[in-house]
């Protein structure tokens, strides 16, 4: 809370431009999105959402080559290209943006298990937030976390925000903060805070 926001970003952007592992004479991946896989804005099942159709096509391309320096100017340089079947534009700045947003929409869904609508908004609190899935996860399941962490990277050197109603904690965990036993799981399941906070007066 000392350094100021800006010299936070210069610092951040300095090392994502250090860290760039594909040069320009890599071509950057390329993968194909078929909208029509998914029915009237709902999804049909979860294999045919963008995030698993990327999960699969980008599956194979080294972390490595997803490392890009940070987007700027009137052309900017993305982790991969994205290409709609049936249409001729692929590449550009809206394709990957509204890839991001679908995304998210889908990552905060029904359709794929890895979110999970967080127990205290059952009793309107953090309504609409999201936590991990605390279930036991399938080697698949372990596989697409695996992507949505790139994704989480892919969109800090492209310089989009995502669209994700995540808990502090979540956020707290990524960066290695502490989280605090009461007020983090009060956030996120206020009945069982106060299960154990009753655990705790029994005499």
């Amino acid at each position: 809370g000392l350094i100021f926001y800006d010299t936070k970003v210069t610092v951040m952007n300095r090392v994502l431009n250090a860290t760039v592992q594909r040069t320009a004479d890599h071509a950057a991946p390329e993968i194909t999105l078929d909208p029509l896989e998914i029915v009237g804005g709902e999804i049909r099942s979860s294999e045919n959402s963008y995030f698993c159709q990327a999960a699969r096509q980008l599956g194979c391309v080294p972390s490595s080559q997803l490392c890009v320096k940070l987007a700027s100017g009137g052309d900017p340089t993305y982790a991969f290209n994205i290409r709609f079947t049936g249409e001729e534009v692929h590449g550009t700045s809206g394709s990957f943006r509204h890839f991001l947003w679908q995304v998210c929409k889908e990552l905060q869904s029904s359709s794929l298990s890895l979110l999970l609508l967080c127990p205290s908004s059952a009793v309107n609190k953090n309504k609409g937030r999201y936590i991990l899935t605390p279930s036991p996860i399938t080697y698949a399941e372990e596989q697409l976390f695996h992507f949505f962490g790139q994704l989480l990277g892919i969109a800090i050197r492209a310089d989009v925000p995502l669209p994700l109603d995540l808990l502090p904690s979540f956020w707290k965990t990524l960066v290695g903060e502490p989280l605090d036993p009461d007020v983090d799981l009060q956030e996120a399941d206020i009945l069982t805070y106060n299960y154990v906070k009753k655990f705790e007066n029994v005499s």
